[in-house]
């Protein structure tokens, strides 16, 4: 009877550790035990997972054996969509700087004023990157992602308010920091949707697709600023 009581106890520590153990490996990293849409799909919810990989349950014997997550094609959809924002948002900061001529034109500026908008983008992204940092770590990418393509197409949308040269200038001003803003998520972004979204081997290629169309959105506003498109 004592021998049957003391396996009893012995299998209840073990649970609980195992629950434990369990729980704090969810909670590392952008691994999430509620379940949310971002990380469901890819994982078995039915095994403890560390950052996209699955672990059996047996987590007390140290024998811990890696198994292959479950992967979908809509993760390059989920890709593109976070590239082309990355393209636009990108594209929107050097907005003015390939047309200068003619916004000088246009609006009476200075040279230091169509300076002054992506330093003003720069500068707001340095401000706000560990707090929409923090936000990624704790809402996910969909909530990060949607938020600050609201704040980019807000700005968007401020600068075709007027064409007076000051309260033009102003509101181009301000749509310049909520870019920069929503500049956080899509340059710190790649490595965590790749993370996310993609198995070990494909994260590497995953991420630098996703980063270099960053660059490319520089590159296109040089070219649409060259055939008078912007």
């Amino acid at each position: 009877m004592a021998s049957v009581q003391t396996t009893i106890s012995s299998t209840a520590i073990i649970s609980e550790q195992t629950t434990t153990v369990s729980k704090q490996l969810i909670a590392e990293g952008w691994c999430n035990g509620d379940g949310d849409g971002e990380t469901a799909r890819l994982l078995d919810t039915n095994a403890p997972n560390v950052c996209g990989e699955r672990y059996t349950a047996d987590q007390t014997s140290g024998n811990s054996s890696l198994q292959t997550i479950h992967v979908y094609g809509v993760r390059w959809y989920v890709l593109g969509l976070f590239s082309f924002f990355s393209l636009a948002q990108s594209l929107i900061w050097n907005c003015f700087g390939p047309i200068s001529q003619s916004a000088k034109l246009v609006f009476d500026w200075t040279d230091g004023t169509i300076g002054m908008f992506p330093n003003a983008s720069n500068i707001a992204n340095i401000i706000c990157m560990v707090p929409f940092a923090y936000l990624m770590d704790v809402k996910g990418l969909r909530v990060s992602v949607l938020g600050c393509c609201f704040m980019m197409a807000v700005g968007a949308g401020l600068r075709c308010i007027t064409s007076q040269p000051t309260p033009a200038t102003w509101l181009i001003m301000i749509a310049q920091i909520l870019n920069g803003i929503s500049g956080t998520v899509a340059l710190a972004g790649p490595p965590l949707v790749s993370a996310t979204w993609f198995p070990s081997s494909q994260r590497a290629t995953s991420t630098a697709i996703s980063s270099i169309f960053s660059s490319f959105g520089v590159a296109t506003s040089f070219l649409a600023g060259e055939n008078k498109l912007l």
